[in-house]
């Protein structure tokens, strides 16, 4: 089957359109509840079929027209209005949360300052025939090229990305040997650029940065390419700033371009300040997955212990305690599961993970030491309903919100606060 009309009733967990046609699901993007549509299949596995909506027969009151060509590669739900958006969002954490703690659960969501230009970083990838952005083709194989960069990304961004693309064409710098582009900005529109490629070059790609507006600083690596994920295997280049500096709620954090930092700084800050309410009175307070400390370092807690797997995010949270004055902190570099048993009796707990959610051993060694307090803050509620289910027979909600960090996009995050049963 190469083509099908297909009637859409809802949106799969990845937030592409689900229907049916004999008796078989197809999961479409580009298709909204509701609505009927010409689907080109992709591909089948499991009795499942995957694909593109080519044609909207019967439009759903709700669609929009989308700022750009290719945003099933960044944000596929552009195609939404954004009360939709936000209504569909906050309807799917409520299911989640509701079976996850046994109880009917309502809730409000935040929604982002800006709908366009929130993200602060983006990877880029690039063409192979010619030395220009792209990104990955969703649904489908191959990449779409990006002449003016992504309407997510800060202005800066764009422009720094352009322009080095620019000047490697200008340079005859071969783009087989591309792999990909990680550029970072504060709000000011100060970035940072990594250049990653998948081949060792005979020469390396010079670019003179007092003409690249915005750009403070560019590293280069070499990327092993038998793996698809911007990796450093090993440093070729560091040209100007190695650092960005950002403000958030009045303290100063400094942070790399591949290290974890929050992507929408103006949507994290409300989250932060309803996280603060439940922590900022803790004896000790224990930020796990804490990257470079912007929610322990935010906190009054008198003791702020910061567990942080990651080595570079460690060094830089260290900095940030002292450049904010915190008086009594320590920065740990170990996994969350291996630290738990260690922690103090009576203390409160901030899990702010991956979207693979808490490892059963981190949930295994939470339910042993049993902190006072949980605040979890998640950008995949599916797994955090997941793990709040695992701990709910010891724990009862206390706060719980959305966030629209990512409009345009099934992305949400969420922030619930679990506090310990009384026996």
């Amino acid at each position: 089957m190469r083509e099908a009309e297909v009637r859409i009733f809802d949106l799969d967990e990845e937030g592409a359109g689900l229907g049916w046609k004999d008796g078989r699901p197809f999961h479409v993007w580009g298709a909204l509840p509701g609505e009927l549509v010409r689907v080109r299949v992709t591909s089948k596995s499991k009795g499942e079929f995957h694909g593109v909506a080519e044609e909207v027969l019967e439009p759903s009151p709700r669609r929009t027209t989308p700022l750009e060509d290719h945003f099933l590669s960044c944000s596929p739900w552009q195609i939404m209005d954004i009360q939709g958006e936000l209504e569909t969002k906050r309807e799917r954490v409520e299911s989640l949360l509701s079976s996850a703690l046994g109880r009917p659960v309502e809730l409000d969501i935040f929604q982002s300052p800006q709908v366009f230009g929130y993200r602060n970083k983006m990877e880029f990838s690039f063409l192979r025939e010619k030395v220009s952005l792209a990104f990955f083709r969703r649904g489908r194989k191959g990449k779409v090229e990006l002449p003016g960069g992504c309407a997510l990304a800060h202005p800066a961004m764009n422009s720094v990305s352009l322009k080095l693309c620019a000047l490697l064409r200008e340079s005859g710098f071969p783009a087989s040997s591309l792999k990909s582009l990680v550029v970072r900005a504060n709000s000011a529109g100060t970035t940072l650029a990594a250049l990653f490629l998948r081949e060792k070059p005979g020469r390396l790609p010079f670019v003179d940065l007092p003409v690249v507006p915005w750009l403070a600083g560019l590293r280069v690596f070499y990327s092993d390419p038998r793996s698809p994920a911007s990796v450093a295997t090993e440093e070729l280049a560091d040209l100007g700033r190695s650092e960005l500096e950002e403000e958030v709620l009045g303290r100063r954090f400094l942070f790399s371009e591949t290290c974890f930092f929050q992507v929408n700084v103006p949507a994290f800050e409300e989250a932060l300040r309803d996280i603060l309410r439940f922590t900022s009175e803790a004896q000790t307070l224990y930020d796990f997955y804490s990257g470079v400390g912007t929610i322990g370092l935010s906190s009054e807690a008198k003791k702020v212990v910061l567990v942080e797997s990651d080595l570079e995010a460690t060094r830089w949270a260290a900095l940030n305690a002292e450049i904010n004055g915190v008086p009594d902190f320590e920065v740990v570099l170990e996994r969350a599961e291996d630290f738990i048993p260690s922690a103090r009796e009576g203390s409160v707990f901030v899990f702010d993970p991956p979207r693979t959610g808490l490892h059963k051993k981190v949930v295994s060694a939470l339910l042993e030491k049993e902190p006072k307090r949980i605040v979890y803050l998640s950008c995949n509620p599916y797994t955090q309903a997941r793990d709040l289910e695992a701990i709910s027979a010891r724990y009862g909600p206390v706060f719980l919100r959305a966030y629209n960090f990512f409009p345009g996009t099934p992305h949400v995050e969420c922030l619930v606060v679990m506090d310990r049963l009384v026996p």
